[in-house]
């Protein structure tokens, strides 16, 4: 039986992680490699300090480490394009509900910060497919810049976002007023089967057939298991339907990472009906 108290304690619990994860203390420690027990040890002091009770306090460290595994994670997805830079450099992480990371709006947040390479920010404004900051970067970037971008030779590419940005870069200098009457290399669908294009914004605009048939493209093979799971988190209740007539998920993982993700709580009466 669904418990509203309960529900409202984690999710305070996760607000208070993720606040203690973004103490610079925490923060440093986690640049590059990580000495366990060193953090352990920073983590139980900052912990000891809260005005909380024993009982919850003893919570508050496994979530941090949830969230240190989901940024890790997030950075070696993106380190082929931002190399160590997500690794030396703060970057702001915009936290769902589930404690995971909400892609867009992190590369929102990332392009918009002046701080950062005026380079890497335009390669994420292409992978994340938002427009006007690929047009406004595109015309700040350096002319010898531009034209390394644009002599980009990509014979058989091993990421699917490298392809994305010599789109990008080919549609930039054209001056096309609207990314849709672009004649991209490859159907939109195939960009979306990259798993950081995936969390940008094409796979919003497009329809939901098409949407559906990504989705069922990447719930199978060896796709990252949370990739997978970013994919079932967004899906809507007749995508979900489809995608697991063909691809069945085992009951057993439904259940097990329900209390780790919580990314089923909003699907959990809808999810349930199928196994029934």
């Amino acid at each position: 039986m669904f418990n509203p108290v309960l529900s409202l304690e984690l999710l305070s619990l996760k607000k208070v992680a993720v606040l203690m994860h973004s103490d610079p203390d925490i923060r440093d420690l986690e640049k590059g490699f990580v000495i366990e027990e060193k953090w352990a040890a920073v983590v139980k002091k900052k912990v000891s300090t809260l005005d909380l009770p024993p009982i919850i306090k003893k919570r508050i460290p496994p979530l941090l480490k949830d969230i240190r595994n989901v940024v890790d994670r997030w950075e070696m997805d993106h380190i082929t394009i931002l190399g160590r830079c997500s690794w030396e450099n703060d970057i702001e992480c915009v936290w769902n509900d589930d404690l995971t990371i909400n892609g867009l709006k992190t590369a929102k947040i990332f392009i918009q910060n002046e701080n950062h390479s005026l380079v890497k920010r335009f390669l994420m404004a292409c992978v994340y497919w938002l427009e006007e900051e690929t047009k406004d970067l595109w015309k700040k970037l350096p002319e010898n810049v531009k034209a390394n971008c644009s002599s980009i030779h990509v014979s058989y590419p091993k990421y699917r976002w490298e392809i994305a940005v010599k789109d990008w870069v080919e549609l930039s200098e054209c001056g096309v007023a609207d990314w849709r009457q672009h004649s991209f290399s490859h159907p939109l669908t195939w960009y979306c089967h990259d798993s950081i294009i995936i969390q940008g914004n094409l796979l919003r605009q497009l329809s939901p057939q098409d949407q559906l048939s990504v989705f069922k493209g990447m719930m199978k093979g060896s796709i990252e298991m949370h990739t997978k799971i970013f994919c079932l988190s967004i899906m809507n209740a007749e995508q979900l339907k489809e995608v697991m007539k063909n691809e069945p998920l085992p009951k057993s993982y439904i259940i097990s990472r329900h209390d780790k993700t919580h990314f089923l709580a909003s699907f959990r009466k809808r999810i349930s009906s199928y196994f029934a």
